[in-house]
Parts: C-alpha cells; sequence; structure tokens
C-alpha cells in the first residue's frame, strides 16, 4: 500500500537585515492625524530684503497729535504778505535807479516794512562854503564818516531854507553825472533835489548846488537820506547851517554916502 509522504513545511525567506539602516529616533514625534496638509496652491508672500541703506526712524520723533485741529492762516494774513512782497518790488525798483520822487516831501525811501535807524549815522554831508549870495554856486559832499566802515549805495539830496516852509526845497543842483545822480523836480522846481542813479556802491560822492537869484530864501542847510540796504537806511542827515551873506541887504558904506552928500547938496533938512 502505497501511502502519501508527509509534505516538507516551507522555510520562510528570511532577509538578512541591513546593518547600515539606522535605528529609528525613540524621541521622534509621531505625525498628527489631524494636521492639515498645506495647500499646493497657496500663494507664497513675495518677501522684500530690507533696504540695508534705508534710515532707521529716529524713536525720539515726535508722533503728531491727532486731537491737534489744524488751522490755516486767514486770507486778511495772506492779502498783507502779498502786499508786502508787491510794495517790496516796487519800492526796490525805484530804489535802483533813484526814482524816488514820492520821497520829495519826507525824504523816505519808503522801503515797506522798515523804519529808518534810529542810530548815529555813518554819513555825513557838507559844504564848501559856510556863506552864500544868490546865484553862488556850492559843492556838496556826501561821504562816510570817518567810523563808517560801509558804503551808501542810495541817496536823496535838497537844500532847505531856515526861513521857508519845511519839506520846500531851495536852489536847483548842476553839473549833472547822471552814471551816478538823477535830479528830481520836487514840487515843481526844476532840479531842486537829486538822488542816485545806479546801485553803485559810493564811498564819496560830490555834486553841485547852485543858490537862488534872490536872497529871500536866507539861511540854508543840506538835508540827505542814505541807503545802506534795502533795511537799512537813515534819513534827514543834516549839514551845518550855510548862511546867507549879511552884505546882500545893506547898503554899501559908499553909496550911503554919495546919498548923504546928494541931499545935502539939494538942502534937504537936517
Amino acid at each position: 500500500m502505497t501511502g502519501r509522504q508527509p509534505e516538507t513545511p516551507r522555510v520562510p525567506n528570511t532577509r538578512e537585515p541591513n546593518p547600515n539602516t539606522r535605528e529609528p529616533n525613540p524621541n521622534t514625534r509621531e505625525p498628527n492625524p489631524n494636521t492639515r496638509e498645506p495647500n499646493p496652491n497657496t500663494r507664497v508672500p513675495n518677501t522684500r530684503v530690507p533696504n540695508p541703506n534705508t534710515r532707521v526712524p529716529n524713536p525720539n520723533t515726535r508722533e503728531p497729535n491727532p486731537n491737534t485741529r489744524m488751522t490755516s492762516r486767514p486770507p486778511a494774513v495772506w492779502l498783507l504778505l502779498l502786499a508786502a512782497v508787491l510794495g517790496r518790488v516796487r519800492e526796490g525798483r525805484g530804489f535802483s535807479n533813484g526814482s524816488v520822487a514820492s520821497s520829495c516831501e519826507t525824504l523816505l525811501p519808503g522801503h515797506y516794512p522798515y523804519n529808518a535807524s534810529t542810530l548815529a549815522s555813518p554819513y555825513t554831508v557838507s559844504a564848501s562854503a559856510s556863506t552864500y549870495r544868490p546865484g553862488d554856486s556850492i559843492t556838496v559832499t556826501m561821504e562816510m564818516a570817518s567810523n563808517g566802515s560801509i558804503p551808501f549805495q542810495g541817496f536823496i539830496l535838497q537844500a532847505m531854507s531856515r526861513a521857508g516852509q519845511e519839506g520846500w526845497p531851495v536852489g536847483c543842483f548842476t553839473k549833472i553825472d547822471t552814471s551816478l545822480t538823477n535830479t528830481l523836480h520836487c514840487r515843481g522846481m526844476q532840479n531842486s533835489s537829486i538822488s542816485h542813479s545806479s546801485q553803485t556802491k559810493k564811498q564819496r560822492l560830490q555834486v553841485t548846488w547852485e543858490a537862488p537869484s534872490n536872497s529871500s530864501s536866507g539861511d540854508i542847510y543840506f538835508c540827505a537820506s542814505f541807503v545802506q540796504t534795502y533795511s537799512t537806511f537813515w534819513v534827514k542827515v543834516t549839514s551845518g547851517d550855510v548862511r546867507l551873506d549879511s552884505s546882500v541887504n545893506r547898503t554899501p558904506a559908499g553909496s550911503m554916502t554919495a546919498l548923504l552928500l546928494t541931499g545935502l547938496s539939494l538942502g534937504w533938512p537936517y
């Protein structure tokens, strides 16, 4: 009787462990099954690299107060500023070429909003004679004082009568050098005042004045205003008096003797 041979048990195919395999780290954290997988379509923000030259804000800078009320200048202030600018442009033109006819009475240059200096004037006015007769010519000198250091640029000059009305010039200026001076017809009188014709700096300037043909003006003096800069000027700087020659209104001794002899010959009573 042929019997069935028992089957030989199959030995499993066991692989030898790889000696280079890394042992698992017992401290490795198990992945959280609830962790949400990142969306591959999510847009990564474009992070700019900071500029090394960017100025760091000053930590001491005072933050603006959000409660501060912003105010604007009222229209009147702007109008005043505009008037000041326009006035300066207008007067600046007059200053540059000496066309200061509007200053005939006050001798003010009109440099708004500035006032005349109250300090001692660094400029002087003098006359070449201490007396005059009708029709005489006198040289008038305007110059820096001995302690002065800055030349003047502009001026206006008049001869004034001690006996006459203030603000009324007498006589006239002659021998005009138009490269340096202009004449003005103040009070309607021809060449009765003189001023600068350019902004040339002047340390010393001489002009010629001619006395009126009559003796009604009496003693006179010269009066000038000097402009150093637009904002610095002196007004009504005066010279010493120039007296009318006392013999002008007196009958000469020879004429008086002749008149007396004539009277005696005609039998005038004593």
